[in-house]
Protein backbone atom coordinates (compact mmCIF):
# COMPACT_ATOMS: atom_id res chain seq x y z
CA UNK A 1 0.00 0.00 0.00
CA UNK A 2 1.37 3.57 -0.63
CA UNK A 3 -0.03 6.78 0.32
CA UNK A 4 0.16 10.49 -0.41
CA UNK A 5 -0.16 13.38 2.07
CA UNK A 6 -0.29 17.18 1.56
CA UNK A 7 0.42 19.52 4.24
CA UNK A 8 1.09 22.32 4.76
CA UNK A 9 -1.69 24.16 4.20
CA UNK A 10 -0.68 26.71 1.08
CA UNK A 11 -2.09 30.15 0.71
CA UNK A 12 -0.92 32.22 -2.43
CA UNK A 13 -2.04 34.59 -5.02
CA UNK A 14 -1.89 38.34 -4.32
CA UNK A 15 -2.63 39.54 -0.96
CA UNK A 16 -1.72 36.23 0.44
CA UNK A 17 0.17 37.33 3.52
CA UNK A 18 -3.06 38.20 4.71
CA UNK A 19 -3.13 34.40 6.36
CA UNK A 20 -1.36 35.90 9.09
CA UNK A 21 -4.31 37.55 10.43
CA UNK A 22 -4.98 34.13 12.80
CA UNK A 23 -2.28 34.04 14.41
CA UNK A 24 -3.02 37.60 16.04
CA UNK A 25 -2.58 38.23 19.60
CA UNK A 26 -0.06 35.68 20.23
CA UNK A 27 3.96 35.42 20.40
CA UNK A 28 5.36 35.03 17.09
CA UNK A 29 9.12 34.33 17.02
CA UNK A 30 10.66 35.07 13.14
CA UNK A 31 13.69 33.22 11.89
CA UNK A 32 14.71 35.53 9.09
CA UNK A 33 17.35 36.08 6.14
CA UNK A 34 19.51 39.29 7.69
CA UNK A 35 18.76 40.62 3.99
CA UNK A 36 15.04 40.25 4.76
CA UNK A 37 15.41 42.52 7.83
CA UNK A 38 17.95 44.70 6.76
CA UNK A 39 16.14 46.09 3.39
CA UNK A 40 12.94 46.43 5.21
CA UNK A 41 10.86 43.42 3.61
CA UNK A 42 10.29 42.05 6.91
CA UNK A 43 7.59 45.10 7.22
CA UNK A 44 5.05 43.20 4.92
CA UNK A 45 5.39 40.61 8.01
CA UNK A 46 5.30 42.48 10.60
CA UNK A 47 2.43 44.74 9.65
CA UNK A 48 0.33 42.11 9.26
CA UNK A 49 0.52 40.83 13.06
CA UNK A 50 -0.07 44.21 15.04
CA UNK A 51 -1.25 42.86 18.03
CA UNK A 52 1.79 39.93 18.39
CA UNK A 53 4.03 39.70 20.48
CA UNK A 54 7.34 39.39 18.05
CA UNK A 55 10.87 38.38 18.51
CA UNK A 56 13.35 38.31 15.18
CA UNK A 57 15.46 35.91 14.70
CA UNK A 58 18.45 36.72 11.45
CA UNK A 59 21.61 35.52 12.78
CA UNK A 60 20.84 33.22 9.20
CA UNK A 61 23.45 32.53 6.72
CA UNK A 62 23.42 30.73 3.39
CA UNK A 63 23.45 26.57 4.38
CA UNK A 64 23.54 27.23 8.09
CA UNK A 65 25.88 25.74 10.40
CA UNK A 66 24.88 23.37 13.37
CA UNK A 67 26.51 26.22 15.42
CA UNK A 68 23.58 28.54 14.30
CA UNK A 69 20.51 26.00 14.87
CA UNK A 70 22.27 26.12 18.65
CA UNK A 71 21.53 29.88 18.82
CA UNK A 72 18.11 30.15 17.78
CA UNK A 73 17.05 26.93 20.19
CA UNK A 74 18.69 29.12 22.89
CA UNK A 75 16.39 32.72 21.42
CA UNK A 76 13.85 30.03 21.21
CA UNK A 77 13.35 28.66 24.31
CA UNK A 78 13.96 32.37 25.99
CA UNK A 79 11.20 33.76 24.08
CA UNK A 80 9.13 30.93 24.40
CA UNK A 81 6.75 31.87 21.28
CA UNK A 82 3.89 30.10 19.75
CA UNK A 83 3.84 30.75 16.35
CA UNK A 84 7.30 30.37 14.46
CA UNK A 85 6.81 32.13 11.17
CA UNK A 86 10.11 31.21 8.78
CA UNK A 87 10.97 33.98 6.54
CA UNK A 88 13.46 33.93 3.29
CA UNK A 89 15.15 31.60 1.32
CA UNK A 90 15.35 28.03 2.09
CA UNK A 91 18.28 28.57 4.53
CA UNK A 92 15.57 30.55 7.02
CA UNK A 93 13.45 27.87 6.89
CA UNK A 94 15.81 24.85 6.89
CA UNK A 95 16.77 26.72 10.19
CA UNK A 96 13.98 27.32 11.51
CA UNK A 97 12.43 23.77 11.22
CA UNK A 98 15.44 22.56 13.15
CA UNK A 99 15.26 25.50 15.73
CA UNK A 100 11.64 24.12 16.56
CA UNK A 101 12.07 20.68 16.13
CA UNK A 102 14.83 20.68 18.80
CA UNK A 103 13.86 23.27 20.99
CA UNK A 104 12.14 22.63 24.08
CA UNK A 105 8.45 22.93 23.97
CA UNK A 106 9.09 23.99 19.61
CA UNK A 107 6.66 20.73 18.80
CA UNK A 108 3.85 22.44 20.68
CA UNK A 109 4.31 25.63 18.32
CA UNK A 110 2.66 26.42 14.51
CA UNK A 111 5.33 26.76 12.19
CA UNK A 112 4.55 29.12 8.88
CA UNK A 113 6.84 29.07 6.44
CA UNK A 114 7.09 32.54 3.82
CA UNK A 115 9.61 31.86 1.01
CA UNK A 116 11.28 34.66 -0.80
CA UNK A 117 12.55 33.19 -3.35
CA UNK A 118 11.55 30.84 -5.61
CA UNK A 119 13.47 27.62 -5.61
CA UNK A 120 14.04 25.06 -2.25
CA UNK A 121 10.43 24.05 -1.62
CA UNK A 122 11.63 24.13 1.76
CA UNK A 123 8.27 25.13 2.99
CA UNK A 124 6.31 21.81 1.52
CA UNK A 125 8.55 19.44 2.73
CA UNK A 126 9.71 17.64 5.62
CA UNK A 127 13.59 18.25 4.90
CA UNK A 128 16.25 20.34 6.35
CA UNK A 129 19.44 20.66 5.52
CA UNK A 130 22.37 21.56 8.13
CA UNK A 131 26.05 22.26 7.26
CA UNK A 132 28.90 21.26 8.75
CA UNK A 133 31.40 23.79 8.66
CA UNK A 134 34.71 22.02 9.43
CA UNK A 135 34.23 19.23 6.67
CA UNK A 136 31.48 21.72 4.50
CA UNK A 137 29.44 18.58 4.15
CA UNK A 138 25.82 19.07 3.75
CA UNK A 139 23.39 16.83 6.36
CA UNK A 140 19.64 16.28 4.82
CA UNK A 141 17.73 15.82 7.65
CA UNK A 142 13.80 13.99 7.08
CA UNK A 143 11.41 14.37 9.32
CA UNK A 144 7.32 14.32 8.98
CA UNK A 145 7.49 16.64 12.05
CA UNK A 146 9.73 19.09 10.29
CA UNK A 147 7.02 19.82 7.66
CA UNK A 148 5.05 23.19 8.47
CA UNK A 149 1.51 23.83 8.89
CA UNK A 150 1.34 26.85 6.24
CA UNK A 151 2.86 27.92 3.89
CA UNK A 152 2.46 31.35 2.23
CA UNK A 153 3.05 32.00 -0.97
CA UNK A 154 2.87 35.79 -1.87
CA UNK A 155 4.60 36.89 -4.77
CA UNK A 156 5.42 40.46 -3.46
CA UNK A 157 8.33 39.18 -1.63
CA UNK A 158 9.87 37.67 -4.97
CA UNK A 159 9.81 40.82 -7.13
CA UNK A 160 13.30 42.31 -6.19
CA UNK A 161 15.26 38.59 -6.19
CA UNK A 162 18.39 39.45 -8.39
CA UNK A 163 18.37 37.87 -11.70
CA UNK A 164 21.35 35.28 -10.51
CA UNK A 165 19.26 34.42 -7.68
CA UNK A 166 16.56 33.41 -10.06
CA UNK A 167 18.83 31.45 -12.11
CA UNK A 168 19.97 29.61 -9.40
CA UNK A 169 17.18 28.98 -7.66
CA UNK A 170 15.00 28.13 -10.75
CA UNK A 171 17.06 25.30 -11.81
CA UNK A 172 17.11 23.95 -8.55
CA UNK A 173 12.60 23.90 -8.60
CA UNK A 174 13.90 22.05 -12.13
CA UNK A 175 16.26 19.52 -10.36
CA UNK A 176 13.61 19.04 -7.42
CA UNK A 177 10.83 18.01 -10.25
CA UNK A 178 13.14 16.26 -12.56
CA UNK A 179 14.87 13.81 -9.64
CA UNK A 180 11.37 13.40 -8.31
CA UNK A 181 9.62 12.10 -11.40
CA UNK A 182 12.27 9.35 -12.07
CA UNK A 183 12.74 8.46 -8.54
CA UNK A 184 12.19 4.83 -7.26
CA UNK A 185 9.31 5.97 -4.84
CA UNK A 186 7.41 8.14 -7.68
CA UNK A 187 3.66 8.13 -7.94
CA UNK A 188 0.78 9.19 -9.72
CA UNK A 189 0.49 11.88 -7.50
CA UNK A 190 4.11 12.81 -7.30
CA UNK A 191 4.21 12.83 -11.37
CA UNK A 192 1.49 15.27 -12.16
CA UNK A 193 3.31 17.42 -9.92
CA UNK A 194 6.57 17.16 -11.01
CA UNK A 195 5.96 17.31 -14.59
CA UNK A 196 3.53 20.94 -14.12
CA UNK A 197 6.75 22.15 -12.35
CA UNK A 198 8.92 21.04 -15.71
CA UNK A 199 6.74 22.56 -17.80
CA UNK A 200 6.35 25.76 -15.43
CA UNK A 201 9.92 26.53 -15.30
CA UNK A 202 10.63 25.64 -19.50
CA UNK A 203 7.84 28.39 -19.81
CA UNK A 204 8.56 31.11 -17.20
CA UNK A 205 12.00 30.84 -16.01
CA UNK A 206 13.56 33.49 -18.61
CA UNK A 207 11.08 35.93 -18.14
CA UNK A 208 11.26 35.62 -14.39
CA UNK A 209 15.31 35.87 -14.30
CA UNK A 210 14.20 39.32 -17.00
CA UNK A 211 12.13 40.30 -14.23
CA UNK A 212 8.55 39.84 -15.62
CA UNK A 213 6.52 39.83 -12.40
CA UNK A 214 4.04 36.98 -13.57
CA UNK A 215 6.18 34.91 -14.69
CA UNK A 216 8.28 35.05 -11.26
CA UNK A 217 4.62 34.42 -9.24
CA UNK A 218 4.43 31.50 -11.55
CA UNK A 219 7.83 30.40 -10.80
CA UNK A 220 7.02 30.81 -7.09
CA UNK A 221 4.37 28.40 -7.66
CA UNK A 222 6.62 25.64 -9.32
CA UNK A 223 8.81 25.88 -6.44
CA UNK A 224 6.08 24.83 -4.37
CA UNK A 225 4.98 22.23 -6.40
CA UNK A 226 8.11 20.32 -6.81
CA UNK A 227 8.22 20.64 -3.30
CA UNK A 228 5.41 18.59 -2.94
CA UNK A 229 6.77 16.18 -5.42
CA UNK A 230 10.06 15.53 -3.79
CA UNK A 231 8.74 15.61 -0.08
CA UNK A 232 6.56 12.52 -1.37
CA UNK A 233 9.05 11.05 -3.53
CA UNK A 234 12.32 11.95 -2.51
CA UNK A 235 15.57 12.91 -4.79
CA UNK A 236 18.27 11.14 -5.71
CA UNK A 237 22.13 11.44 -7.34
CA UNK A 238 22.00 15.13 -8.40
CA UNK A 239 21.08 16.10 -4.67
CA UNK A 240 23.46 13.34 -2.99
CA UNK A 241 26.12 14.82 -5.42
CA UNK A 242 25.20 18.47 -4.51
CA UNK A 243 25.12 18.07 -1.00
CA UNK A 244 28.47 17.54 -0.90
CA UNK A 245 30.40 19.27 -3.23
CA UNK A 246 28.56 22.91 -3.40
CA UNK A 247 30.06 23.54 0.08
CA UNK A 248 33.40 22.12 -0.73
CA UNK A 249 33.51 24.45 -3.89
CA UNK A 250 31.87 27.62 -2.10
CA UNK A 251 29.34 27.24 -5.05
CA UNK A 252 25.28 28.02 -4.72
CA UNK A 253 23.47 25.51 -4.35
CA UNK A 254 21.33 25.36 -7.28
CA UNK A 255 23.78 26.38 -9.90
CA UNK A 256 25.54 23.10 -8.79
CA UNK A 257 22.73 21.05 -8.96
CA UNK A 258 22.11 22.70 -13.01
CA UNK A 259 25.46 21.69 -13.45
CA UNK A 260 25.73 18.03 -12.45
CA UNK A 261 22.36 17.70 -14.02
CA UNK A 262 22.98 16.93 -17.53
CA UNK A 263 25.86 13.98 -16.71
CA UNK A 264 23.27 12.75 -13.68
CA UNK A 265 20.74 12.19 -16.73
CA UNK A 266 22.97 10.93 -18.90
CA UNK A 267 24.46 8.38 -16.20
CA UNK A 268 21.07 7.39 -15.17
CA UNK A 269 19.44 7.26 -18.68
CA UNK A 270 21.56 3.76 -18.95
CA UNK A 271 18.29 2.89 -16.89
CA UNK A 272 15.11 2.16 -19.55
CA UNK A 273 12.58 3.34 -17.47
CA UNK A 274 14.47 6.59 -16.51
CA UNK A 275 15.46 6.76 -20.38
CA UNK A 276 11.54 7.03 -20.84
CA UNK A 277 10.87 8.95 -18.56
CA UNK A 278 13.34 11.66 -19.34
CA UNK A 279 12.78 11.25 -22.92
CA UNK A 280 8.79 12.50 -21.76
CA UNK A 281 10.00 15.62 -19.72
CA UNK A 282 11.53 16.68 -22.56
CA UNK A 283 8.25 16.09 -24.80
CA UNK A 284 6.95 18.25 -21.56
CA UNK A 285 9.39 20.65 -22.02
CA UNK A 286 9.34 21.13 -25.21
CA UNK A 287 5.59 21.86 -25.67
CA UNK A 288 5.98 23.92 -22.59
CA UNK A 289 8.42 26.50 -24.77
CA UNK A 290 6.49 26.51 -27.44
CA UNK A 291 3.03 27.53 -25.85
CA UNK A 292 5.05 30.15 -23.62
CA UNK A 293 6.37 31.68 -26.84
CA UNK A 294 3.08 31.58 -28.19
CA UNK A 295 1.60 32.92 -25.39
CA UNK A 296 4.27 36.09 -24.83
CA UNK A 297 4.29 36.73 -28.38
CA UNK A 298 7.93 36.59 -28.40
CA UNK A 299 11.01 34.40 -28.67
CA UNK A 300 13.07 32.53 -25.78
CA UNK A 301 15.85 32.36 -27.41
CA UNK A 302 16.73 28.15 -29.25
CA UNK A 303 14.92 26.78 -26.10
CA UNK A 304 13.11 23.84 -27.97
CA UNK A 305 14.37 23.74 -31.34
CA UNK A 306 13.53 20.59 -32.93
CA UNK A 307 10.77 18.35 -34.88
CA UNK A 308 8.32 16.21 -33.78
CA UNK A 309 4.90 15.21 -32.89
CA UNK A 310 4.45 15.55 -28.64
CA UNK A 311 4.90 12.24 -28.01
CA UNK A 312 7.59 10.86 -30.52
CA UNK A 313 10.20 10.92 -27.97
CA UNK A 314 8.39 8.33 -25.65
CA UNK A 315 7.05 6.15 -27.93
CA UNK A 316 9.06 2.76 -28.95
CA UNK A 317 12.49 1.25 -27.51
CA UNK A 318 15.08 2.79 -26.08
CA UNK A 319 16.66 2.97 -29.29
CA UNK A 320 13.69 5.59 -29.91
CA UNK A 321 14.26 7.16 -26.27
CA UNK A 322 17.77 7.71 -26.59
CA UNK A 323 17.40 11.06 -28.93
CA UNK A 324 15.04 11.89 -26.55
CA UNK A 325 17.02 11.85 -23.29
CA UNK A 326 19.75 13.68 -25.54
CA UNK A 327 16.96 16.32 -26.36
CA UNK A 328 16.13 17.22 -22.62
CA UNK A 329 19.86 17.69 -21.80
CA UNK A 330 20.10 19.69 -24.66
CA UNK A 331 17.16 21.86 -23.65
CA UNK A 332 18.31 22.18 -20.24
CA UNK A 333 21.74 23.56 -21.30
CA UNK A 334 20.08 26.31 -23.56
CA UNK A 335 17.23 27.12 -21.02
CA UNK A 336 21.08 27.62 -18.59
CA UNK A 337 22.11 29.71 -21.47
CA UNK A 338 19.50 31.70 -22.15
CA UNK A 339 19.68 32.63 -18.15
CA UNK A 340 23.26 32.99 -18.29
CA UNK A 341 23.82 29.76 -16.07
CA UNK A 342 27.34 28.56 -16.27
CA UNK A 343 27.70 25.36 -17.68
CA UNK A 344 30.14 24.08 -15.86
CA UNK A 345 32.54 24.50 -12.88
CA UNK A 346 35.71 25.85 -14.46
CA UNK A 347 32.84 28.65 -15.82
CA UNK A 348 31.98 29.01 -12.55
CA UNK A 349 36.15 30.23 -11.51
CA UNK A 350 36.43 26.52 -9.85
CA UNK A 351 40.30 25.49 -10.81
CA UNK A 352 40.70 21.90 -12.20
CA UNK A 353 42.67 21.08 -9.23
CA UNK A 354 40.35 21.99 -7.04
CA UNK A 355 37.94 19.56 -8.17
CA UNK A 356 40.78 16.88 -7.78
CA UNK A 357 41.16 17.93 -4.67
CA UNK A 358 37.17 17.55 -3.51
CA UNK A 359 36.44 14.42 -5.79
CA UNK A 360 36.69 11.72 -3.74
CA UNK A 361 35.86 12.92 -0.67
CA UNK A 362 32.45 14.35 -2.15
CA UNK A 363 31.74 11.09 -3.99
CA UNK A 364 32.09 9.47 -0.66
CA UNK A 365 29.73 11.98 1.27
CA UNK A 366 27.18 11.03 -1.82
CA UNK A 367 27.15 7.53 -1.53
CA UNK A 368 25.86 8.32 2.20
CA UNK A 369 23.76 10.90 1.64
CA UNK A 370 20.03 9.52 1.58
CA UNK A 371 18.73 10.68 -1.48
CA UNK A 372 20.86 8.16 -3.12
CA UNK A 373 17.90 5.18 -1.68
CA UNK A 374 15.59 6.58 -4.48
CA UNK A 375 17.91 6.94 -7.44
CA UNK A 376 17.06 4.83 -10.64
CA UNK A 377 20.33 3.31 -10.73
CA UNK A 378 22.95 2.39 -8.43
CA UNK A 379 26.72 3.63 -8.46
CA UNK A 380 30.24 4.11 -7.82
CA UNK A 381 32.62 6.10 -6.09
CA UNK A 382 34.70 6.13 -8.96
CA UNK A 383 31.64 7.05 -11.29
CA UNK A 384 30.77 9.68 -9.08
CA UNK A 385 34.38 10.99 -9.15
CA UNK A 386 34.08 10.46 -13.07
CA UNK A 387 30.93 12.98 -13.15
CA UNK A 388 32.40 15.66 -10.87
CA UNK A 389 35.28 15.81 -13.14
CA UNK A 390 33.47 16.25 -16.14
CA UNK A 391 31.25 18.59 -14.61
CA UNK A 392 34.38 20.58 -14.00
CA UNK A 393 34.58 21.13 -18.12
CA UNK A 394 37.25 20.74 -20.46
CA UNK A 395 35.76 17.33 -21.68
CA UNK A 396 33.46 16.24 -24.32
CA UNK A 397 31.41 13.94 -22.01
CA UNK A 398 28.79 13.38 -24.41
CA UNK A 399 31.35 11.15 -26.33
CA UNK A 400 31.03 8.92 -23.47
CA UNK A 401 27.57 8.48 -23.15
CA UNK A 402 26.87 8.68 -26.48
Amino acid sequence: MESFRIKPEIYFGDGALSALVRYQGQRVFIVADPFVVKSGMITHVTEQLPSCEIKIFDDIVPDPPIETIAKGILAFEQFKPSVVAAVGGGSAIDAAKAIRFFADGGKDSTLAAIPTTSGTGSEMTSFAVLTDKKTGRKYPVVMDDLLPEAAILDAALVKTVPPAVTADTGMDVLTHAVEAYVSTKASAFSDALAQKAVAYVFSYLESAYQGDDEARARMHEASAMAGIAFNAASLGLNHAIAHNLGGRLGLPHGRVNAILMPHVIAFNAEDKTAAARYAFLGAIARRAVQEGRAKRKATVGTIGAGNGNFYSTVSGGLGTVMPGVRDFIEQIERLMRCIHMPLDFKACGVAAEKIEEVKAAAAAGALLDGCMATNPRTVTAAQIEAMIVRSGGGSVWRQKYY
